[in-house]
């Protein structure tokens, strides 16, 4: 599914646009060598002056300089081959069916003049993917690098914990805080929540043989278990709720009974109160000590920067050799005055 939080606007199509390539290993010479000079390589994998002027004019904004275009352009093109370098490495990858059957919905929904559910927010983004200018190559390789977008950043949550948490962190942290590991009675619970008419119904139908979430899914209104399941901490809900589903035996239907709304419910599961082990409670703990998406991301960037180098004239932000500008001497100079 493609994602807002990947390609928001058609500057967010910059950040996941990708081109026809072939791999990125150092030791292949691609067609884009022979297709002009190397303007800049991503662990060896080059990019061309042709591949860079084409996609500067495809990705051209009205009013934008020719410098402005290419720069831009060219920043791309290096996150692209970053985006597809670190899928390599982590071992994701997108099912070519699963590119052709959202590049295929996206041709429909546009003839039929439905919403494209997989970015309704992003008109520019569907504009674009529907261009004439793109080849069908092109748009179904633009489609795998956003859905790989998502997988990579599970990736690298998964690769941070294991490799940024220590044993001896998790020890130490559930020794400090062994309470917060303190689990109070449980009940596994099948439930329907609605008007008394629905649920009088509902019960009706799970007891003439109906499994009980298929009918929870289209009937039950209940925020807490949307699809029917629910698991209910002693001490967490109001004691209305709570005192009836503690009391109840198990895999025995009851209800309606009333608090909010009516509600009909089963318990499969009664799990008494017990202290995790360290070994149980080590995957929350991970996830808890482990770097955010944000600072893995920032993480990512650092390290493909080394890994990429420009030609003079050709130096953009992604560049190992790549410096930001100082400010002008006589402008900090005034600023310094002012202050």
């Amino acid at each position: 599914m493609l994602r807002k939080a990947a390609v928001g606007t058609i500057s967010g199509v910059f950040l996941t646009m990708s081109i026809t390539m072939s791999g990125c290993g150092a030791s292949e010479k691609s067609s884009r060598e022979r297709a002009g000079p190397v303007i800049a390589r991503i662990d060896g994998s080059p990019i061309s002056q042709s591949e860079l002027e084409h996609w500067a004019g495809l990705t051209r904004q009205e009013g934008a300089s020719n410098q402005v275009s290419t720069d831009r352009a060219l920043n791309v093109l290096i996150h692209t081959r970053w985006l597809l370098g670190e899928a390599h490495e982590l071992g994701v990858s997108v099912p070519a069916r699963e590119v052709k059957h959202e590049a295929e919905e996206l041709v429909e929904d546009e003839a039929e003049k439905a919403p494209y559910q997989r970015m309704p927010h992003d008109p520019e983004l569907r504009r674009f993917l529907l261009s004439p200018k793109l080849r069908q190559a092109d748009r179904e390789r633009l489609i795998e690098v956003t859905l790989l977008v998502p997988k990579i950043e599970r990736a690298r949550l998964q690769r941070g914990r294991q490799r940024d948490v220590k044993r001896s962190q998790i020890e130490r942290f559930y020794a400090k805080h062994k309470r917060q590991f303190y689990l109070p009675n449980q009940r596994q619970v099948e439930i329907i929540g609605g008007l008394l008419a629905d649920v009088v119904q509902a019960k009706r139908e799970i007891e003439g043989g109906k499994p009980f979430l298929e009918v929870a899914r289209r009937v039950s209104i209940d925020p807490e278990a949307p699809g029917g399941l629910w698991r209910l901490l002693l001490g967490h809900d109001e004691p209305e709720v709570e005192d009836p589903i503690f009391a109840a035996r198990l895999h025995v239907l009851l209800g309606p009974k009333k608090y909010s709304e009516y509600y009909i419910f089963e318990v499969l599961e009664a799990v008494p109160a017990h202290q995790e082990t360290l070994t149980e409670a080590e995957a929350a703990i991970r996830k808890k000590l482990a770097p955010g998406p944000a600072r893995l991301a920032v993480r990512s960037e650092q390290e493909w920067i080394k890994r990429t180098t420009c030609r003079a004239g050709y130096v953009v932000a992604r560049c190992r050799e790549y410096r930001p500008r100082r400010p002008a001497s006589g402008v900090s100079a005034d600023h310094r005055a002012k202050g």
